[in-house]
C-alpha cells in the first residue's frame, strides 16, 4: 500500500469473521492534498498482487490512532 503516491500511512489487520474465515482489513491515511477511494486502492493492489493477498476491506480513514507516547 505505500507504494500507492497517495498514502501515506497504512496498517494491515488479520482477523476471523464469523464463519471463522480468514480476513486482511487495510487502513490508510492519504497525504494531505490527495484523495483515494478504497475501491481504487484494492484494484491498484490488484494489479500487483495475487488476490489472496489483496485487503477484502479498505477503510480511508483521516489518522492512524496512536498511543500516549505515538
Amino acid at each position: 500500500l505505500l507504494e500507492i503516491d497517495e498514502v501515506a500511512e497504512t496498517a494491515c489487520v488479520a482477523w476471523r469473521d464469523d464463519a471463522a474465515e480468514q480476513r486482511l482489513s487495510a487502513f490508510l491515511v492519504c497525504r494531505p492534498g490527495r484523495d483515494l477511494s478504497p475501491r481504487a486502492a484494492r484494484a491498484r493492489l490488484l494489479e500487483r498482487l495475487p488476490e489472496w493477498k489483496v485487503p477484502s476491506d479498505v477503510h480511508v480513514i483521516d489518522a492512524l490512532p496512536t498511543t500516549l507516547t505515538g
